[in-house]
């Protein structure tokens, strides 16, 4: 970066300081909460969720098919680094797009009184963890700024960057609006409401939630929101911890294909008997729901002595499915006039291609 262009940065990072520290704060109109029966049932839930962890895990967001292979490894992803974990797949405030529901969502965890929580840390549905051993603690290292006094960032996001770049200004592109960390402090919520404030001023973006926080950023909060580049580790598909299925010129937008490539992959081979294991728990919670205990040390579930007894009582050959659920889910999909990777697919939509699934599987067996 040339020396003039540094000058004119650090000149514009100076106006937006200033801007911050005369920052208005949010109106009343920003702070007030949906009043829906949808947000309500939602804020029931949330003000009954019993905390056990410092950090709350959020997978906002969902598709029918993506969820049977992303959910049972974020569930377990969370309990290897002792997380909790919440999926809000539908929305709580159906009157804007499913987007615009995350700040409110986010901003309710937030509010929630003597959680417990340091951080909460949320993720679109498009996402999966491979390395069960880090975490959080890779982002929430740099979220302390230097200088005179030290100052805690109260909301941090991955920067949406290209693989390759020379110049910050030139190859990021604002914020990722999946793998951001959220403080549960006063002003966190404020961030959250002028975001939330923000959701009929950027119709004609392509992205209007993404440029929603960006705009709260340079108007309001430059010093307490933070952007930078952490592709090595989160939010790309050639990530290293936590990968998400966003774009590759292999699969292009194909979310579903992302997936099964990943799931082909020898070297995730583990993903795939997590979710053996979660497809036998969920087999076995129908037939013998008093065998399943989900403790450390079942065998996939069970109690190995019952397993051992149950094969005595009535040995049985084993059924498999023989079907893709993923090819299945997408040519009824096509049939229909649906389109799986839609991230604002309707709560009937999903309804009926997750019974279209199960009945399918059914018929396998």
């Amino acid at each position: 970066m040339s020396y003039a262009r540094k000058i004119l940065l650090a000149t514009v990072v100076g106006l937006f300081q200033d801007v911050s520290a005369n920052r208005d704060p949010p109106t009343a109109e920003m702070q007030k909460k949906p009043t829906s029966s949808e947000f309500k049932k939602f804020a029931q839930e949330v003000k009954e969720f019993q905390s056990k962890s410092d950090v709350l895990v959020l997978l906002l967001g969902g598709n029918p098919v993506a969820d049977q292979y992303t959910v049972p490894v974020w569930k377990n992803y969370c309990k290897a680094m002792k997380y909790d974990f919440w999926h809000q797949p539908d929305s709580v405030e159906e009157s804007v797009p499913f987007g615009w529901n995350m700040p409110i969502i986010v901003r309710e965890f937030l509010s929630k009184k003597k959680s417990g929580w340091k951080f909460v840390w949320f993720w679109q549905w498009d996402s999966m963890p491979v390395v069960f051993d880090q975490g959080i603690e890779l982002i929430t290292k740099g979220m302390v700024i230097g200088g005179d006094r030290e100052h805690k960032v109260a909301l941090w996001c991955p920067s949406d960057c290209d693989d390759v770049y020379s110049d910050s200004l030139a190859g990021c592109h604002g914020p990722m609006i999946s793998g951001c960390v959220a403080r549960p402090q006063n002003k966190a919520r404020e961030i959250l409401a002028h975001w939330w404030g923000m959701r009929d001023r950027f119709e004609r973006e392509v992205s209007p939630v993404r440029t929603g926080l960006k705009k709260t950023q340079l108007m309001n909060y430059h010093n307490d929101i933070r952007f930078w580049d952490a592709q090595e580790k989160f939010g790309k598909f050639k990530s290293e911890v936590i990968k998400r299925f966003d774009f590759t010129k292999e699969h292009g937008n194909d979310k579903l294909a992302m997936i099964r490539a990943l799931l082909a992959n020898k070297k995730y081979k583990f993903l795939n008997d997590i979710l053996s294991q979660d497809d036998l728990k969920k087999q076995g919670s129908k037939k013998k729901k008093s065998k399943i205990t989900g403790d450390t040390g079942d065998v996939l579930g069970f109690e190995a002595s019952e397993l051992e007894a149950e094969e005595e009582k009535k040995p049985t050959k084993k059924q498999y499915v023989h079907l893709d659920p993923l090819e299945e889910m997408e040519n009824f999909a096509e049939k229909h006039g649906i389109e799986v990777n839609d991230p604002d697919l309707t709560p009937e939509q999903r309804t009926l291609l997750a019974k279209h699934l199960a009945s399918r599987i059914q018929e396998e067996l």
